[in-house]
């Protein structure tokens, strides 16, 4: 066994390998969120997401798709996201709040 062998068998050995990696082998552990940053960034993401697939839908429908409609879109879905987040902002919690008073535990 060479030397290079010998360091990639063993875990314990130095990492400043005579062998330098490329950027894109470095191994990162996953990006995770908490429950509670999960909850926080839920609403927004429906609403950018939703806000974003029903312009494309509303815009292609009206206008057509057309050498001017990428930017068309983008205005639009800019549009309906000033619209949608403070509207997913304040009925999801009521939403949830109704549906929590309607809904019984198994057991």
């Amino acid at each position: 066994m060479n030397s290079v062998q010998a360091r990639i068998s063993d875990p314990t050995a130095s990492r400043h390998s005579p062998l330098p990696l490329p950027a894109a082998t470095v191994i990162r552990a996953p990006f995770r969120l908490t429950p509670a940053q999960a909850e926080r960034v839920f609403v927004p993401l429906i609403a950018l997401t939703m806000s974003g697939l029903m312009s494309f839908v509303m815009t292609a429908s009206n206008l057509g798709i057309h050498a001017g409609f990428p930017l068309a879109w983008l205005q639009n879905w800019a549009l309906g996201f000033v619209v949608a987040l403070p509207t997913a902002l304040l009925v999801v919690p009521a939403i949830r709040r109704g549906l929590a008073r309607v809904t019984v535990s198994h057991g």
